[in-house]
């Protein structure tokens, strides 16, 4: 047995204080409010010094390990906070000397040495604190959704309109083909929101809204199941909902949170299945993985996932292993293709519209045109380093450029990583982790890291999270026992990181430059005008071709998506003509224009010279978004015969 004095451990306290403290006094100079978290976190220890402490050298050496690698590891996040990527290597470096004592921790110590955590918690506690947690991530989903993000993105409004086209009465379909080119499924669900609520993006979002807190409620059963911890499985669950990234995706009309919910389902009664008798829950884990396929591509990687676990425990464990699960293993993967079979078959008679979306952003193309796997290396580099470092710069996917963790769970992911690395007992979140990784790095480096490819990485990352929380309790509690200590440390981190995630979503978010400008600003403004002023106007649009890329016809997808059931606008062409009919009750027509419109605007300018112009400018850059000219209807006259392009004329 070893005796450690309080006085010994209030001076490891005294130490990691003074160490955290540093920022201000050596680097930074001023006083952040993520200082005021880590001394909060450091505060939940502190009842942890108050007694002189008796434990055997074993429980002695593996407590001082692991200390000492959470300590390099938190020393690498907080290198990386720089964000100075000649500081890369040294951050990388202290998390690898982290992985190191990691790696010496569980070769020297026993596992059975490590004292394993209890349920240990009242039902109506375990019911009462899911609860609250539901309010708060729907709270969190539905607060200021009309102005968080901070417009309808093209992906948002194309889903909206096929959800009209299934409305009018469009006949049944598994996959959607063109500019959509995804399953079916969200749709058909979105429809039945749309004809309660009406066809808007609300009713859209709503359905990512309401699977990404049952995907809460799920990531909960899954966590108690796998960790068999009452209080570690209400840890899991507020990190879910108070996570930025997934708030970010249950506030869109992506089809992401919809293929969560089923990975976390499968994946539940998929462990379930293999570690009893329950046929059931083969079953129940088949019909989820199968049901996933016809939600967001990121799904296609589940089924791997189980196989290659299934494939690891074949050969660690044989034959007992074939015979005691094999017919089970069979039955999810042969219900799978049961209920994706009309998918499959759809695929195998349309292979190339089926797989145009994944071979336009495989990085194959990358591969054969540079003659080299460097694209693939960089990948694997960029895609490493999101959690911790530098994340996904698009606005719509993340806050611009910042890791995808706050830097309390990017912190507790690289511990919980490298326990399991050094663990078989949890070779399949490794196997979960990494080949959801996948998804994004075998995509177009240009996107890279890619946080929505990848989401089905994120009840991964927090259960790995979890996994670093629960080590670190058993050592916490040779310490002391106290289930009361054990619940102030835990909610120290999940309230610590919380408030980041939060603060980062719904303040620093909405006001960044990135946010605002990939929501197709200028799209939405148009969209807001024309629905603002159709009853009124006849309005019309240039066609927009000097506009880079799909800009044109991106604006006009979501101006008719907004404005469903109104007048949109008309695309000026050489022909446009405007019968007494079609104006009479309007005050006039309204002629907007875009970036480059000069021969446009110079023929308008010439035909219409009373007509009033107005500017509308980005609200972030100041540049003019589009240009309107009002006609009155008083003004109008016939056309000329050699005018081009003349754009409205009485007949």
């Amino acid at each position: 047995m070893i005796s450690i004095k309080s006085i010994y451990l209030s001076l490891i306290f005294i130490v990691l204080v003074a160490a955290a403290s540093a920022d201000v006094v050596f680097f930074r100079g001023n006083f952040s409010y993520s200082l005021a978290l880590i001394y909060i976190l450091l505060l939940s220890l502190l009842p942890y010094t108050l007694h002189d402490v008796k434990m055997e050298k074993t429980g002695a050496v593996s407590g001082a390990l692991l200390l000492t690698s959470f300590a390099l590891i938190a020393a690498g996040q907080y290198v990386f906070s720089f964000h100075n990527t000649a500081l890369v290597g040294a951050g990388s470096g202290l998390f690898a000397a982290g992985l190191a004592l990691v790696v010496i921790r569980r070769r020297v110590i026993p596992p059975e040495s490590i004292i394993k955590t209890g349920a240990g918690d009242s039902r109506i506690f375990e019911m009462a604190g899911l609860g609250v947690i539901l309010a708060a991530a729907l709270f969190l989903r539905l607060y200021r959704i009309d102005s968080i993000p901070p417009g309808v993105w093209f992906d948002e409004a194309q889903n909206g309109n096929e959800v009209i086209n299934i409305l009018k009465g469009a006949p049944l379909q598994v996959f959607i083909p063109r500019l959509t080119m995804m399953p079916a499924m969200y749709f058909y669900i979105a429809s039945f929101f749309s004809s309660i609520l009406g066809p808007g993006i609300f009713a859209l979002r709503l359905v990512s809204i309401i699977t990404g807190v049952l995907s809460v409620a799920a990531f909960y059963f899954f966590v108690r199941a796998a960790l068999k911890d009452v209080k570690l499985a209400i840890a899991g669950a507020a990190m879910l909902a108070f996570s930025r990234w997934h708030i970010t995706f249950s506030r869109v009309a992506f089809l992401g949170m919809l293929t969560l919910l089923l990975e976390i389902i499968c994946f539940y009664f998929y462990l379930k299945a293999i570690s009893g008798k329950s046929w059931i829950a083969g079953v129940i884990s088949g019909a989820a993985m199968g049901l996933s396929l016809y939600t967001f591509s990121g799904a296609d990687f589940i089924p791997p996932v189980a196989a290659l676990h299934c494939i690891y425990l074949l050969c660690s464990r044989g034959k007992d292993f074939a015979r005691n699960n094999g017919k089970k293993i069979a039955l999810i993967f042969i219900t799978a293709a049961v209920i994706a079979s009309p998918l499959l078959i759809y695929a195998a008679k349309n292979p190339e519209i089926f797989t145009k979306r994944f071979q336009d952003l495989s990085i194959m193309n990358e591969i054969k045109e540079q003659k080299s796997f460097m694209p693939v290396v960089n990948s694997v580099e960029t895609h490493l380093l999101m959690f911790n470092y530098e994340g996904d710069y698009n606005g719509r996917h993340n806050l611009y450029k910042k890791p995808m963790l706050d830097f309390i769970t990017g912190a507790l992911l690289a511990a919980g990583l490298f326990i399991a690395l050094a663990d078989v007992s949890y070779i399949f979140y490794i196997i979960w982790f990494f080949v959801m990784l996948a998804a994004g790095i075998f995509t177009i480096s240009i996107e890279a890291p890619q946080a929505y490819r990848i989401i089905g990485i994120v009840p991964c990352v927090y259960m790995l999270s979890l996994i670093a929380v629960k080590e670190a309790l058993n050592v916490l509690r040779r310490v002391n026992p106290s289930r009361v200590l054990a619940g102030i440390f835990v909610s120290a981190f999940v309230l610590c990181g919380g408030v980041i995630n939060i603060y980062q979503y719904f303040v620093l978010y909405p006001g960044e430059k990135a946010t605002y400008l990939s929501f197709s600003p200028e799209a939405n403004a148009i969209a807001a005008f024309t629905g603002q002023n159709s009853s009124d106007y006849i309005i019309y649009a240039s066609e927009g071709s000097k506009l880079y890329g799909f800009y044109p016809w991106e604006q006009k997808v979501i101006c008719d998506f907004i404005n469903y059931g109104k007048p949109g606008y008309i695309y000026m062409t050489d022909d446009n003509a405007v019968g007494r009919g079609a104006i009479a009750g309007k005050k006039g027509i309204i002629a907007i224009l875009r970036g480059g419109d000069n021969a446009e605007e110079k023929e308008l300018k010439l035909e219409y010279p009373l007509a009033e112009k107005k500017e509308f400018r980005n609200r972030i850059t100041d540049e003019v978004m589009f240009i309107c000219y009002y006609i009155k209807s008083e003004m109008l006259r016939p056309k000329k015969y050699n005018s081009r392009p003349m754009l409205f004329y009485m007949r």
